[in-house]
């Protein structure tokens, strides 16, 4: 065998790749903001989203984008085992077990924090008679020991608060896909890809959600791994979306989709279909809108200074307490419009800006104390 052939299997990058980047900390901000509107009940500014337009929606960019920035933190972790004084297996295999326990707790607090916060204000506004819509949020009225310790546990997760589920379930498989992706990419992509494969048939739709949860992870490990061989292959990868062939593919798609949300009632033109097992409908729009972004996104930084993209930049950054604050805004946001069900439009456009602007201030502030 050549000696070229290893070096396809095996990726040696320098360290100084793995610095943060603005661009993706503002897709993530933007995402944040959007997914807000998303989850506001009868919200008419949320068809300014991306659902509106097509068959995915942010929460693909919110995973893809995870997987990407994954990369650099994960890399950090091996760079460290192997440059230590005695680096070994053991010093390998308890940096990823601290660095995954962090992880894994930052999550859950962040899960269980947002989840109780929310419940607590559902149940004092019910007792004022003003209930949101969705029966899901009050199962734990009449047995509310029973359910905290569901909570707590995680086997009751209403609604809004399923992604972050998601995110615990693979967050064990990030550092196995980094590893993999390091020393043997083809592999690791052929078993995401395999995976994601057999959860589209039928028989195995039900695979992975056993206990309810809305995302199926067997299905949406493949967005985190895509996310990052994105980032490991990105030199590669731009010059192949940037081909005139696979840019006319994706533009021709993106059109198609977005004329068959607007023209047609077909059962996958529905919002939010397919979205549990990531259907190849949303993975192709999705793809596609990577390959446009990656071609039109400018490359100067200017357009990043613009108070819009630094405050984007800001949420981003803060992602996790982003997420988890937008989650109780949202619950607050769907009582208000509860509450004055005649508010109409105006009202709706009063708690989408209030709860962005409410976010920006919370991120600026967590930022301020990290410094």
């Amino acid at each position: 065998m050549s000696s070229a052939a290893p070096a396809l299997e095996r990726i040696e990058i320098p360290e100084p790749r793995w610095k943060r980047d603005a661009t993706i900390d503002f897709f993530r901000g933007l995402g944040l903001w959007m997914i807000f509107l998303d989850h506001l009940d009868h919200n008419v500014w949320s068809n300014i989203t991306l659902s509106r337009f097509g068959f995915s929606d942010w929460a693909e960019v919110f995973v893809f984008l995870s997987g990407f920035m994954s990369v650099g933190s994960w890399e950090k972790v091996f760079a460290q085992a192997s440059g230590a004084a005695n680096p070994g297996c053991s010093r390998l295999s308890a940096g990823v077990f601290q660095k995954l326990s962090r992880r894994v707790a930052r999550l859950y607090i962040a899960q269980i924090s947002a989840l109780l916060l929310s419940l607590a204000l559902l149940w004092a506004c019910a007792q004022r008679g003003v209930r949101v819509p969705d029966p899901a949020f009050y199962m734990w009225i009449n047995y509310p020991a029973q359910g905290l310790l569901r909570v707590l546990l995680l086997l009751y997760t209403p609604g809004i608060f399923t992604l972050l589920l998601l995110y615990l379930m693979v967050a064990p498989l990030l550092p196995l896909m980094v590893f993999g992706l390091k020393r043997a990419p083809k592999l690791t992509l052929s078993i995401s890809a395999a995976t994601w494969l057999l959860v589209q048939l039928p028989v195995f739709h039900s695979v992975g959600l056993n206990w309810r949860w809305y995302f199926n992870p067997l299905a949406w490990q493949f967005l985190f791994a895509l996310g990052a061989a994105a980032r490991y292959y990105s030199n590669r990868l731009q010059s192949v979306a940037r081909s005139r062939p696979v840019i006319v593919m994706a533009v021709g798609f993106l059109a198609a989709s977005a004329a068959l949300k607007f023209l047609t009632h077909f059962d996958w033109t529905v919002r939010h279909a397919g979205k549990p097992d990531l259907a190849w409908y949303r993975l192709v729009h999705f793809l596609a809108l990577v390959i446009l972004v990656t071609v039109r996104l400018p490359r100067h930084r200017r357009w990043l200074q613009s108070p819009v993209a630094r405050w984007a930049v800001i949420c981003g950054e803060q992602s996790l307490l982003i997420f988890a604050a937008s989650l109780v805004l949202d619950v607050a946001g769907n009582l208000l419009l509860a509450a004055a069900p005649q508010g109409g439009p105006l009202l709706q456009l009063a708690i989408s800006l209030s709860g962005i602007l409410l976010l920006c201030w919370i991120a600026h502030q967590s930022r301020k104390s990290m410094e």
